[in-house]
C-alpha cells in the first residue's frame, strides 16, 4: 500500500499539512488541526503523549493494509484528541505464503527498498517488513520572497529512515492470540524556510511498539484482552543555537473489551482501559506523567427500518498530580433504509468530544516559551447529516456536517514576545463533503474514478470579528480515473486541489489556490509462479509552484520507478 500521507491525501477528505516532501505531515479533518484528529494503529492510538500528534510520515505503509476515516466527533470511541475526527490504521492479515520485493528510484536522490515475506503453517501465521529509504531532498524552487522572483534550492532536507514490522498470530475460532512489533527510525534535516540561510539543524526520531491481543469466544459472547508498551524518541539538534535535546516518552496500555449479541441481531461492546504515558525532556520540569482511566460502551440495535448506534465513554485523566479532569463524551448515529435492498440510505450522528491539554502544553519550561496549569481541556460537540445511494455502476454520497469547539488550546506569544497556550473562546466548523465513484467496462479495459469535494467554514467566532481559521482550505476537491486492461497494462490520474489558506488569523497574509496533478503509468504481469510490477510515476505533471505550509514549497514536476516483484 502507498505511504498512509500519500494514501490520505488522495480521499478529499483529510487535508494533509506537509512541511515539504521530506518534513513533517500532520492531518486536518472538516477544519480540525493535527492535534484534534486521534491517529489509530490497531486499536491503540499513536498520538505522543508529548506533543499531541504522530508524524504520519514516520509510518511504513507495506505494514498497511486498511485506513478508515471516520469524521466527526468520536471520542466515544477514542478518547482524546477525536475532536474533528479519527483515522483508524489496521495492518494486514496473513491469508497465504508469499515474499515480495519492491524497489523505488526517483529524483533528488530518492533511492527505498522494501522486503516483506508472510507465511502460514497450521493455526501460525507470521508477516513482516523491512524498509531502508533515503534522499537528498534538495529540490529547486522558485523563491517569491525575494524581488524580482529567483530561482533557488533547498538545502539540508535530506532524509534516511529504516523501518521494520513483525506480526506472529495463532489459534483457531474460538481463542485467538497474536504479537505485533513496529520499530523505526528516521534522521532528518530541517531546512530553512524559503530565502533563509540553511542552519544545520537536525531531527532524529525513533519508535518501538510492541502490542498483543488475546481473543476468546463462547457462544454469542467475544472477549479480547489487549496491551501496549511503546518508546518513542525525538531528539532535537541545532548548531547555531547550541542544543542538542532528546525528549523520551515512554507508555504502557491495557485494554480489556466484552461483546455480546442478542437474538434480534443487536449487539452491546464494552470496553475498560488504562494508559499511563512518562515523558522526559529537558524543557520539562522532571518527569511529566499521565494516567488516564476509562470505561466505554457502544451497541447496534434495530427499529423498524431505523438503525441506532450509541455510544458513551467516561474517562478519568490525572496529570502529574496536578491537574485532574474527569471526561463524559456520548455518541448517537442512527441510518435508515427504505427496504433492505434499496440503494438509498440516510445517516445522522451527534457527537461530544474533547482533547486534554499535552505535556508540553502544560509543563513546558524554555527561554522564550512556558507551558500553562491552567488549561482546561477542550470540548466540542458536532453532529452530521448526510445520504448514500448505491448501484452496480456508481456510488455517491453527500454529507453536511458542524462542529463547535470551546476552549481549544493554541500557542500564541504574549505582550512580552514569550509563547505561551492560551483556550481560545469558541471555534466553529460548517461545511458539506460530496463524493461519487463510478466503474465502467469498455471492451477490454476496466475504468474506474473517483471524485470528492469538501467546503469548510472555519472561524474562530468569540472575536470581535470572526476570523478564519489557519491553514484550513474553505474548498478543497479530488478527481481521480485508473484505466487497466486485461494484459496487465494500467494507467492512473490523480488531481488534487485546494483554495486559499490563511497564514495568519488576520487573514492579511494568505497562500493562493493550487492544482496538482500525477500520473501512474505501468505494467503488472503475472506468472505462474510469480507477480512483477513497473510502475511510472510522474509527480506534479504541470510543475505547480505551490506551499501547504508558508516558507517551505513543495516538489516541482519529478518522475519516480518502482519495482515489485512477488513470489
Amino acid at each position: 500500500m502507498a505511504a498512509p500521507t500519500i494514501a490520505l491525501s488522495g480521499t478529499g477528505l483529510v487535508h494533509v499539512r506537509s512541511y515539504g516532501a521530506t518534513g513533517l505531515a500532520g492531518l486536518s479533518v472538516r477544519g480540525g488541526g493535527p492535534s484534534q484528529v486521534a491517529v489509530v494503529l490497531n486499536g491503540f492510538a499513536l498520538t505522543n503523549a508529548q506533543l499531541g500528534q504522530f508524524d504520519l510520515s514516520l509510518l511504513p505503509g507495506a505494514m498497511v493494509s486498511r485506513i478508515e476515516i471516520l469524521p466527526g466527533g468520536a471520542s466515544a470511541l477514542y478518547g482524546s484528541s477525536a475532536v474533528s475526527g479519527a483515522i483508524r490504521i489496521s495492518t494486514e492479515p496473513v491469508h497465504d505464503a508469499r515474499i515480495q520485493l519492491t524497489s523505488t528510484l526517483g529524483a533528488f536522490g530518492e533511492r527505498a527498498g522494501v522486503v516483506a515475506v508472510a507465511a502460514v503453517r497450521g493455526r501460525v501465521a507470521v508477516s513482516g517488513s523491512f524498509r531502508m529509504a533515503e534522499t537528498d531532498g534538495d529540490y529547486p524552487y522558485v523563491n517569491t520572497a525575494s524581488f524580482p522572483a529567483s530561482d533557488s534550492r533547498r538545502e539540508n532536507a535530506d532524509r534516511s529512515e529504516v523501518a521494520g514490522h513483525l506480526d506472529v498470530s495463532a489459534g483457531g475460532a474460538n481463542l485467538k492470540g497474536s504479537l505485533g512489533l513496529l520499530a523505526l527510525t528516521a534522521r532528518r534535516g530541517l531546512p530553512a524556510v524559503a530565502g533563509a540561510l540553511a542552519t544545520g539543524d537536525r531531527q532524529h526520531d525513533q519508535l518501538v511498539r510492541i502490542t498483543g491481543f488475546l481473543q476468546t469466544r463462547y457462544r454469542d459472547l467475544n472477549a479480547e484482552a489487549a496491551a501496549l508498551v511503546e518508546h518513542s524518541g525525538l531528539r532535537y539538534i541545532s548548531t547555531s543555537l547550541g542544543q542538542d535535546q532528546l525528549g523520551v516518552v515512554r507508555r504502557f496500555a491495557l485494554r480489556m473489551s466484552v461483546e455480546t449479541a442478542f437474538p434480534d441481531d443487536s449487539s452491546l461492546r464494552v470496553v475498560a482501559e488504562a494508559d499511563r504515558g512518562a515523558a522526559r525532556h529537558p524543557a520539562l520540569s522532571g518527569e511529566a506523567t499521565r494516567t488516564n482511566v476509562s470505561i466505554a460502551a457502544t451497541g447496534i440495535t434495530e427499529l423498524v427500518r431505523f438503525k441506532f448506534f450509541p455510544a458513551a465513554r467516561l474517562d478519568g485523566y490525572d496529570t502529574a498530580g496536578r491537574q485532574r479532569s474527569i471526561v463524559f463524551t456520548p455518541r448517537l448515529g442512527m441510518s435508515f433504509r427504505p427496504t433492505p435492498d434499496h440503494p438509498v440510505s440516510v445517516t445522522w450522528n451527534l457527537g461530544r468530544a474533547f482533547r486534554m491539554p499535552t505535556l508540553n502544553d502544560l509543563f513546558w519550561v524554555g527561554p522564550d516559551a512556558r507551558g500553562r496549569l491552567d488549561l482546561t481541556p477542550e470540548r466540542s460537540w458536532s453532529t452530521e447529516v448526510g445520504a448514500s445511494v448505491s448501484g452496480n455502476a456508481a456510488d455517491a454520497q453527500v454529507s453536511v456536517f458542524g462542529r463547535r469547539t470551546i476552549d481549544q488550546i493554541v500557542w500564541a506569544p504574549d505582550g512580552r514576545g514569550l509563547w505561551m497556550p492560551v483556550n481560545l473562546g469558541t471555534v466553529r466548523a460548517l461545511g458539506v463533503q460530496a463524493g461519487a465513484t463510478m466503474r465502467a467496462a469498455i471492451a477490454a479495459a476496466s475504468l474506474s474514478s473517483t471524485v470528492g469535494y469538501t467546503y469548510t467554514h472555519a472561524r474562530e467566532t468569540s472575536l470581535p470579528e470572526p476570523a478564519r481559521l489557519r491553514y484550513v482550505p474553505a474548498h478543497e476537491g479530488h478527481l481521480s480515473i485508473r484505466a487497466s486492461t486485461g494484459s496487465g497494462l494500467f494507467a492512473e490520474l490523480d488531481l488534487h486541489g485546494s483554495g486559499i489558506r490563511n497564514v495568519t488569523i488576520d487573514q492579511l497574509q494568505t497562500l493562493p489556490p493550487y492544482v496538482t496533478a500525477d500520473v501512474k503509468l505501468g505494467v503488472r504481469y503475472d506468472g505462474r509462479w510469480s507477480t512483477v510490477t513497473v510502475r511510472l510515476d510522474i509527480r506534479n505533471v504541470g510543475d505547480a509552484r505551490y506551499s501547504v505550509v508558508e516558507g517551505y514549497p513543495m516538489p516541482p514536476r519529478h518522475i519516480r520507478l518502482i519495482t515489485s516483484f512477488s513470489l
